[in-house]
């Protein structure tokens, strides 16, 4: 392409970028633009005509090229002060690169900051320790480099570990109270100091490694600072210390997907859990462990191309993972129970000094910055471990500053200690403050290492120059697979039934309605990862239940991996070009989760952008799935490899003693299951597209937290609630909620079909009854409830992949996918369905006759006579049907009259004669 005008109908096909002169100031950055992405990220932005490029200003590149989240086009070099300049919010694609817009912090109260030497006597005489393991804990605590932090609990309980399973249900509430009153507050400040408009947040992310409900504190959070019940929402997990800067990245690109993103991160942790519920037989590494763990809390606004009003702080120039091989026990955290246990290897120091070096001039790679001109924001776990980071990396003492104060003052907050060392620097007037580059590290449990390159733009000194770049098309679904567990594990809903029966001891009343239960879920056969003889029965005591435990995570472990590997079997690229592994689960207490193993079985390349999300249940399979899109969107080269699935035996064997009915229900539906995808923009020849990702919805329902949710008790039994009221919140809801999934688009319901969650035949039937659909826009939700069961939000994708292999594909142009799960929250997709025959491919209005040419024209609004495969409809199928029986009964006329008049229509006189 050489003019602005062509640059459209290549959108596809493009290889060398598009070169513009742009004239950068306010009113030239805001572009008439293609709707690149029909409506999914924002609906309030325009609706372009096909002709119009979509075309983005970068009024950041900078002169010494650090590598960017996205691959600008470099075009005229321009000289501007700071700030950048303001975009309108209806730009499509966002001004790069991502900046940091407000920042906030918080630690426990004044009450609840203990020195070392208090914390390291209280340890000693709460667990009674002997005369040598006490020098020892003096010594560690007074070698760590901390001189105080924050508990959120007395100096007297610090280390008492409550004896009742009820006193340790009641400990770990008060905690989770705290840390949420820690987060708010540190969102409170970061959104202050942002000073926008808070009904202009449309995503929040928040991470944690101390919370094990579901929902988790987002929604409640989401409440509490009256954001907007539509603004999607992602909780992630298994981070650890690497989390803030791994959510910061992540939230670093959802921003750059659109310049009308504006994203609230809140991470938070607590390291009092380390303590107060440290083992009773702890060991020395685990004792020391606890010398330096805090409780915090940090929150950011993230977004692109500042506002009027907006100050950025730092610009997110970069960021890089990586895994080291072979690592996954050297830094764990396992929760057996009320215990955590955190083990950390005597290797860890050798293993993070061996790839350190390398990995920080990965994150510098192609900038031109060098390592000794940046502030150097390094995770402060240890005394030891900064000290060896220092050394190897050669840094001076000004370069550490920020990091050596924060563990001093405060402690270890885990996750969230990586943005509150941004916040402490960006307020400080230290020398630190005075360097223009910033080099944040961390690592966390697999061994990773998380790394991002930032520039402080208050001491913004480098020329900038603008840049342009081509809207990338929709993000596609390249391939898609479902998977369960082996033929053993597979029961019919009768044995299952007959197995809580006899496991359980029930009375009368609630045998007969288990019954009545099981008969009217519609489910068949369900796959559970336990023989019959085992679903419901409880292990005989701790360890068989820590035994039983991993045997199952590592059965459906294996389903992981079988939906991984077919899903890039489909896929057919190559695999060294999977950029991100997008993982998630319920499932999986521990730390790391299943992401890094996966990340080896699958023999994906060691620097893969890992993410897992936690906490999301039900709904989780469509939300990673528009999460998954929106990193796509952001880099042509982006390919998402998304894994989904959930093992829900467990819930038989840890029923309380007495179940409830809503116990009974909870465990008639659900099942084990994996389901996996590959997910890209801007299709290569031999990628083949699923389906197109044009809109994704979200909402919360208000008033309706407690009537889904999942807590983990103390005695390790689980309260999974689905309370009746679920089918009648999402009754009042559904209409609204698609009518938001379809505004603007011209597509009636009644030509889309509905890719549904099966929570139950009764949310089913509500939702087919509410928007008035046939039943064959639902086949595939029914289908996969019957065959399968619930699988949480595996379920999602499993309907998702058994409708483009149904008959009724060639139905529908258009698929509106919808998720109900804890909250009560609601996600809703539009997916456009690349129908085709054998042969030609055309579309409406267009001259093109292959796919590969209909793949280089833009991709209008959702205007359907613009913009809709041609597929045989029932009318167009009935009218052949009656010219064939004509063509029959003509036949049949001719025979009749040959043999009655006796004319040889043989010859051509008897023919002329006959005709």
């Amino acid at each position: 392409c050489t003019t602005r005008e062509q640059a459209p109908t290549n959108a596809f096909k493009i290889k060398e970028k598009l070169t513009v002169d742009v004239e950068l100031n306010a009113e030239d950055c805001v572009f008439d633009t293609v709707q690149r992405v029909t409506g999914m990220f924002d609906e309030r932005e325009t609706n372009p005509t096909p002709q119009q490029a979509n075309l983005i200003c970068k009024p950041s590149d900078l002169a010494a090229e650090p590598v960017p989240l996205v691959k600008a086009i470099p075009v005229q070099e321009h000289h501007l002060p700071a700030p950048s300049v303001t975009t309108s919010v209806e730009t499509q694609r966002s001004v790069l690169p991502a900046c940091v817009l407000g920042l906030g912090s918080a630690w426990p109260p004044e009450v609840f900051h203990h020195s070392q030497t208090q914390l390291a006597e209280a340890l000693i005489s709460q667990r009674r320790l002997s005369s040598s393991s006490a020098k020892f804990v003096r010594e560690s605590f007074a070698n760590s480099g901390v001189e105080r932090r924050g508990l959120c609990t007395s100096l007297e309980k610090v280390y008492s570990r409550p004896s009742e399973e009820k006193d340790c249900d009641e400990l770990r509430s008060e905690m989770q109270i705290a840390l949420q009153d820690m987060l708010l507050s540190a969102a409170t400040c970061a959104l202050e100091e942002w000073g926008g408009d808070p009904a202009t947040l449309t995503h929040v992310i928040f991470g944690t490694t101390s919370s094990s409900d579901t929902p988790s504190h987002e929604v409640a959070l989401i409440e509490r600072l009256k954001l907007q019940s539509t603004v999607e929402r992602v909780s992630l997990d298994h981070m650890g210390c690497l989390g803030g800067y791994r959510a910061l990245a992540l939230a670093s690109e959802i921003a750059c997907a659109s310049s009308a993103h504006r994203v609230l991160l809140l991470y938070g942790d607590m390291g009092v859990f380390l303590s107060s519920f440290l083992p009773r037989d702890a060991s020395r590494q685990e004792m020391g462990t606890s010398a330096v763990f805090a409780d915090g809390a940090a929150a950011a606004v993230v977004g692109a191309s500042p506002r009027d009003g907006e100050q950025s702080f730092y610009e997110v120039l970069s960021s890089k993972s990586y895994f080291v091989d072979n690592s996954e026990d050297v830094l764990s955290l396992h929760f057996h129970g009320p215990d955590v246990r955190k083990t950390v290897r005597e290797n860890l120091t050798s293993i993070v000094g061996d790839s350190i070096g390398a990995f920080t001039h990965s994150v510098l790679d192609g900038s031109g910055i060098d390592l000794h001109s940046c502030a150097v924001l390094c995770q402060p776990s240890s005394k030891a471990m900064m000290t060896m980071i220092k050394n190897q990396l050669g840094l001076s003492e000004s370069q550490m500053e920020v990091p050596w104060r924060v563990l001093s003052q405060h402690g270890n907050s885990s996750g969230s200690t990586n943005l509150q060392m941004l916040d402490v620097l960006q307020k400080s007037a230290s020398d630190a403050f005075q360097y223009e580059w910033v080099v944040g590290l961390a690592y966390g449990p697999g061994v990773r290492l998380e790394g991002v390159l930032l520039r402080n733009t208050r001491r913004q000194r480098t020329s900038i120059k603008t840049s342009c770049y081509v809207g990338l098309g929709p993000p596609c679904v390249l391939s898609m697979s479902s998977a369960w567990p082996s033929k053993e594990f597979q029961h019919k809903q009768s044995d299952i039934l007959n197995a809580l029966l006899s496991q359980t001891d029930l009375c009368v009343e609630d045998r007969h309605f288990a019954k009545s239960v099981y008969a009217g879920t519609q489910v068949e056969h369900r796959g559970l990862c336990l023989p019959s003889e085992e679903l419901y029965k409880k292990p005989a005591s701790k360890e068989a239940k820590n035994v039983q435990t991993q045997r199952v995570l590592s059965v459906i472990f294996e389903v992981f991996v079988a939906a991984a590997e077919s899903a890039l079997r489909e896929w057919g690229g190559e695999i060294s070009t999977i950029t991100h592994l997008l993982c998630g689960s319920l499932s999986f207490e521990d730390s790391p989760g299943p992401e890094c193993k996966l990340l080896e079985r699958l023999n994906l390349r060691r620097d893969v952008k890992l993410v897992f999300v936690g906490h999301m249940g039900c709904l989780a399979g469509y939300r990673t799935l528009a999460l998954a899109s929106q990193i796509a969107a952001v880099q042509e080269s982006n390919r998402v490899l998304l894994v989904y699935g959930d093992v829900s035996v467990l819930l038989g064997t840890k029923l309380p003693k007495n179940p409830s009915k809503l116990d009974l229900m909870s465990v008639s539906l659900f099942a084990d299951g994996a389901a996996a995808a590959v997910i890209g923009c801007v299709p290569q020849n031999a990628e083949n597209v699923v389906y197109e990702v044009h809109k994704a919805k979200s909402q919360i329902i208000a008033k309706s937290q407690r009537d889904m949710f999942m807590k983990l008790r103390g005695d390790g039994t689980v309260e999974n609630v689905v309370s009746p009221r679920v089918p009648i919140f999402i009754g009042k809801g559904v209409k609204a909620f698609v009518d938001r999934i379809l505004e603007g688009s011209g597509i009636p319901l009644r030509d889309c079909a509905m890719l549904c969650h099966p929570g139950g035949k009764t949310i089913l039937e509500t939702i087919e009854e509410k928007l008035q659909l046939s039943r064959d826009q639902t086949m595939s939700s029914w289908a996969i409830l019957k065959d399968h069961g619930n699988m949480s939000g595996a379920t999602n994708l499993q309907v998702a992949d058994h409708f483009r292999h149904s008959e009724l594909r060639t139905r529908f142009s258009w698929a509106v996918c919808m998720s109900f799960g804890p909250g009560l929250g609601m996600e809703g997709l539009l997916l456009r369905i690349p129908c085709c025959e054998q042969g030609t491919l055309k579309l409406e209005g267009s001259s093109c006759t292959t796919r590969e040419q209909a793949l280089t024209e833009p991709y209008a609004h959702l205007d359907t006579s613009a913009n809709k495969w041609i597929v045989p409809s029932r009318w167009s199928i009935l009218h052949a049907w009656m010219i064939f029986n004509i063509f029959v009964i003509c036949i049949a006329l001719m025979v009749s009259i040959k043999g009655r008049v006796g004319i040889d229509v043989s010859t051509s006189d008897s023919a002329a004669e006959f005709r």
